[in-house]
């Protein structure tokens, strides 16, 4: 038997090293390639390779999926949750001002029925749809837009001071 030039110590016939495996159906010989006798060649190896990249790939997917869902049905509750503290701030603004028939009263009645409005509109559209309303009347109406969000700006200040 000759001795195996790629690995030195070893003959051609003897069982691999410790730690080492040949191919199932090779012999070692001297050529290096532990494949060469079997009809593997690199196929093998690649299509291993392969096939652990697309597992990989699908269980990246899948928890990519469960946290979008996540995501969703969070943005769903705290959209509700909103929508509930709507109702009450309009319950709240009725009952200060009563059944007043002044000024004062009849633009709290006004108020109110706008939040009640604005809370409905929360309950029976997605996140999605609303962003979408936002984004479509921001560009329709930018300064009403800004000068919005500058009174809701200075009114959260106020509130949260």
């Amino acid at each position: 038997m000759e001795s195996n030039e790629q690995t030195p110590g070893i003959r051609e016939g003897s069982p691999p090293p410790e730690g080492h495996a040949y191919a199932p159906g090779s012999r070692q010989t001297g050529s290096g390639n532990i494949f060469a006798e079997s009809g593997e060649g690199d196929t093998g190896t690649k299509e291993t390779v392969r096939e652990g990249a697309e597992e990989a790939v699908g269980r990246a997917r899948e928890a990519a999926d469960e946290a979008s869902r996540r995501v969703s049905e969070q943005a769903d509750e705290a959209r509700e949750r909103s929508a509930e503290q709507v109702d009450r701030a309009a319950e709240q603004v009725r009952e200060l001002m009563g059944s007043e028939e002044t000024m004062t009263g009849r633009a709290a009645e006004a108020t109110a029925d706008s939040l009640e409005r604005a809370s409905g509109y929360m309950k029976s559209h997605g996140n999605r749809d609303i962003a979408s309303d936002i984004e479509a009347y921001v560009r329709e109406h930018p300064y009403q837009a800004l000068a919005g969000a500058l009174a809701a700006g200075f009114i959260l200040s106020r509130v949260l001071r």
